[in-house]
């Protein structure tokens, strides 16, 4: 319905800032979602519970509508984030990349964006730039919730250099914030267990397995 709507109303303002800006997130959002329950479908199982493979649907309304948006006014900060969003869903790393620091600039308060910039690089196995983004947004972001995030992704940056002891503190820090955090709990017992402190590491494979009804077996697998 809401597509619809923007759809009619284009058709009458063809060049209305916002409109372009929430008709094209209108656009990605429906076709993720179709995709995600075509594949939900196909495996049998509930549509929150699969990862779609996004790259060959076709986004080209939605970025069409963004990108108008993002011409006549560089500071839209969500823009830029769904074009980036776009371009990663189609393998497109360096225009993704290109995209979220547009929106990183554009407002330098949006933590999705440096958790998008800092996921990329950790994609690229560039964990030094991962944590100087991710730490930037620490700075910077202030909602709670975001910015455990945003230091969980810290916390795996400095695990993928194998600098433990840096990642247990991220990951504490991202705990501090949002005790939902479970991916926190369950990554700091890893950097735990090959520092060999096995003690803490149980105690967090432990809460974790609460929290996710999973055995401890298949954790520490």
């Amino acid at each position: 319905e809401a597509i619809e709507a923007y759809e009619q109303g284009a058709k009458l303002r063809p060049n209305d800032l916002m409109l372009n800006l929430r008709y094209g997130v209108a656009l990605y959002e429906f076709a993720v979602a179709r995709e995600r329950e075509a594949e939900a479908t196909r495996l049998r199982k509930k549509p929150e519970e699969v990862t779609p493979d996004l790259r060959n649907v076709n986004f080209d309304a939605a970025l069409q509508r963004l990108e108008a948006a993002v011409k006549q006014d560089e500071n839209l900060y969500n823009a830029h984030h769904y074009i980036g969003r776009i371009h990663r869903d189609k393998l497109q790393d360096a225009k993704a990349a290109d995209a979220f620091t547009k929106a990183i600039v554009a407002w330098p308060r949006f933590g999705a964006a440096y958790i998008a910039l800092g996921e990329l690089y950790r994609r690229w196995d560039y964990p030094n730039e991962a944590i100087q983004v991710v730490s930037q947004g620490v700075e910077h972001v202030m909602e709670n919730e975001v910015k455990s995030q945003l230091y969980y992704v810290l916390g795996m940056s400095y695990s993928d250099k194998l600098e433990d002891a840096k990642a247990i503190t991220a990951f504490t820090e991202a705990l501090k914030l949002s005790k939902d955090n479970h991916q926190a709990k369950f990554q700091r017992g890893q950097s735990h267990f090959r520092l060999g402190q096995l003690k803490e590491a149980d105690k967090d494979f432990e809460e974790f397995s609460k929290a996710a009804g999973t055995g401890l077996a298949t954790l520490k697998g």
